[in-house]
């Protein structure tokens, strides 16, 4: 197949007077038999306010760096190259928009753009398999005069947001970078990218310390940035207006972000009260917007929530909603009501088919994740006799939230010592994110110091 699509490719170039065509062969079997994918890093060669040659280097994307002993090893491997078919798309100073395409064989390689560009994106299309990162210049003259929406296409905005988290996951770019790039995006329309914008924001906010001045920070962050686009949607869609099901998730997302972690007031106590409403009567609030209510009551909660939330799983009728006030007793706060939560999963209070998962929902809440684990390891061959084995499975892959370094080492030599039946692959997957989650935090927990938050989202009014 490879050599009739390079035939192709060979004919089609004779007929329009290129040069040479693409060596599809040589591309596939390169691509077929390398593992894993590249990420190529782009830096501005020269500086200003336009850029007229790229500087691109590619290499392996890793998570996880390999150790002194697995470098020594395959040294080889670091080296390792894929013929990349990039392709760019840039806008001149003469307002004229340009398109390339490059075989990038190399591990590095300049470009020429053949003009003064005042923004360039590589993986033009979004449809390379490859990662990109900007140096701050190139991310500069890609977000300003009006962000990247009028630039670029949706599957480019998630790409550019996409890479960009998973290169500060991986110890290629700073969160400081990131949390820069990302406050340009408080008109984006896309659920998919705020997806990642949102989850992004969360996994950060867990880096710092609950009460300090940077959790205060982080939460001005997010309401800068979350709340214009949800007052934008609104809490009800326009009359008559035909929302896509992702939009009507987007809201419900936005408003849990806000009432939570985002400790925006006003929509905290909207939210209560939403909740209160629909307990007396199901039909005053869209459905959509019931997952998030009920996160921000048990986030905010005391013990008469608690309790509303425990009677409310008994007395449901269906198991949709048995397991969502069941679920959400883990998203409470106070550790004394957590800790009736985590002794609940060893009682007949929590069917054995739902208490694993509340278990790992008890473990990924950071008021909650140590004294689960600790629980865990005191109960561990009572569980494993107890829950369904994919119940089990499912319930240690949580561990990867508990990313405290000697947490993490505890994990670790638990599970070797304790391996789960037909769970090999889950744990060891649930231990690399672990290790990710860890190396993350050593390098960005004191770099999200409230001063360099206190600098993105401007001193408290």
């Amino acid at each position: 197949m490879w050599d009739a699509l390079e035939e192709a490719c060979q004919n089609k170039a004779r007929h329009e007077g290129l040069k040479e065509a693409e060596p599809v062969r040589l591309i596939m079997d390169r691509w077929v038999f390398t593992p894993g994918h590249p990420v190529v890093e782009a830096s501005a060669a020269g500086t200003g306010e336009t850029v007229s040659k790229l500087a691109l280097k590619q290499s392996p994307f890793k998570f996880l760096k390999q150790s002194q002993t697995a470098q020594a090893g395959s040294a080889n491997k670091e080296e390792t190259t894929w013929p990349i078919p990039l392709s760019l798309r840039a806008l001149l100073k003469d307002g004229k928009l340009i398109e390339k395409r490059i075989l990038m064989e190399e591990k590095s390689k300049d470009v020429e753009l053949g003009g003064e560009a005042v923004w360039v994106v590589l993986n033009a299309g979004g449809s390379g398999f490859y990662r990109v990162t900007y140096d701050r210049q190139l991310t500069s003259l890609l977000t300003k005069n009006g962000g990247p929406g009028d630039k670029l296409s949706s599957i480019e905005r998630f790409n550019l947001v996409n890479d960009a988290w998973a290169c500060v996951r991986a110890g290629i770019l700073p969160a400081s970078d990131y949390l820069n790039l990302i406050q340009v995006f408080e008109s984006e329309n896309d659920p998919n990218v705020w997806a990642i914008v949102l989850a992004s924001l969360g996994h950060l906010n867990s880096l710092t310390a609950v009460g300090s001045e940077a959790r205060a920070s982080m939460a001005r962050l997010i309401r800068k940035l979350a709340r214009p686009a949800f007052d934008k949607l609104g809490l009800h869609a326009a009359q008559g207006s035909a929302e896509t099901v992702q939009t009507k998730q987007l809201r419900s997302t936005l408003l849990s972000t806000l009432g939570t972690i985002g400790e925006d007031k006003d929509l905290s106590q909207k939210g209560m009260q939403l909740f209160e409403s629909w307990c007396k009567d199901r039909a005053t609030l869209d459905a959509d917007l019931v997952p998030a209510v009920v996160s921000i009551t048990a986030y905010h909660g005391e013990g008469k929530a608690y309790d509303n939330f425990l009677a409310l799983s008994k007395a449901a009728t269906s198991p949709q909603e048995v397991q969502r006030f069941l679920f959400a007793l883990a998203r409470f706060r106070d550790k004394a009501l957590l800790k009736r939560t985590i002794d609940a999963c060893l009682s007949d209070d929590v069917r054995t088919q739902d208490a694993p998962y509340l278990f790992a929902a008890l473990m990924s809440n950071e008021e909650a994740g140590s004294d689960a684990w600790r629980f865990l390891k005191e109960n561990w061959q009572t569980m494993v006799d107890r829950y369904p084995e994919n119940g089990v499975v499912r319930m240690v892959s949580a561990v990867s939230s508990l990313d405290k370094p000697e947490l993490a080492k505890d994990v670790r030599s638990f599970f070797a010592a304790h391996p789960v039946k037909s769970g090999e692959m889950a744990v060891a997957q649930a231990l690399e994110q672990l290790d990710i989650n860890v190396k993350l935090r050593e390098r960005e927990e004191k770099n999200l110091s409230e001063s360099v938050l206190t600098g993105l989202v401007g001193a408290r009014s």
